[in-house]
C-alpha cells in the first residue's frame, strides 16, 4: 500500500512536472523592451506638466486648466502694484508694506526685483472669483 501510494506521487509529481515546464515555455507576446532613461524622464516631466501634489490628499491630481476672468495683464499689473507698495522682509519672512508713497519698481535692482517677485510667487495665488491676489494657505510643520 505504501508502495503503490509513493508510486502514485511519483507519477503525479512526474505529469505535473512535463506540464508545468511545457506552461512556461510558451509565451503569447514577445518580451517588452525596457524604456530608456530619456523616455522615463520625457515621461516623468509630461507627468508633472500635467499633475500637482495635493498635501491634503497626499496624492498627485491633474491639473485643471487656468480660466479666469481677468487678462493676464491686468493679473500681472495687479502683482506689479502689490510689489510696488510692498518690500520683502527677510526677518520675518514675508511682505511689509512701504509707508511712503509706492516705490518705482523700474529704479529697483534686477536682482531685487527678480528675488521679490519668487518670494510673491511663492507666498501668494490668484483668486479667480475675487480677482485679486490673496495669501496661500501656509503648510503645517510637521
Amino acid at each position: 500500500m505504501i508502495k503503490s501510494t509513493c508510486f502514485q506521487n511519483l507519477v503525479f509529481s512526474a505529469a505535473l512536472i512535463a506540464v508545468s515546464s511545457t506552461a512556461y515555455a510558451q509565451t503569447t507576446s514577445p518580451p517588452e523592451v525596457a524604456a530608456t532613461r530619456n523616455e522615463v524622464r520625457m515621461d516623468r516631466d509630461e507627468f508633472l506638466k500635467n499633475h500637482r501634489y495635493d498635501d491634503t490628499n497626499g496624492d498627485w491630481i491633474p491639473n485643471t486648466p487656468f480660466k479666469s476672468d481677468s487678462s493676464r495683464a491686468d493679473v500681472k499689473m495687479a502683482r506689479d502694484k502689490f510689489l510696488s507698495s510692498n518690500r520683502w522682509d527677510e526677518a520675518n519672512d514675508d511682505f511689509t508694506p512701504i509707508a511712503q508713497t509706492p516705490r518705482n519698481m523700474s529704479d529697483v535692482s534686477p536682482e531685487v526685483r527678480k528675488m521679490e517677485t519668487m518670494q510673491f510667487m511663492r507666498t501668494h495665488m490668484w483668486d479667480n472669483s475675487s480677482s485679486k491676489w490673496v495669501k496661500k494657505p501656509m503648510r503645517p510643520k510637521q
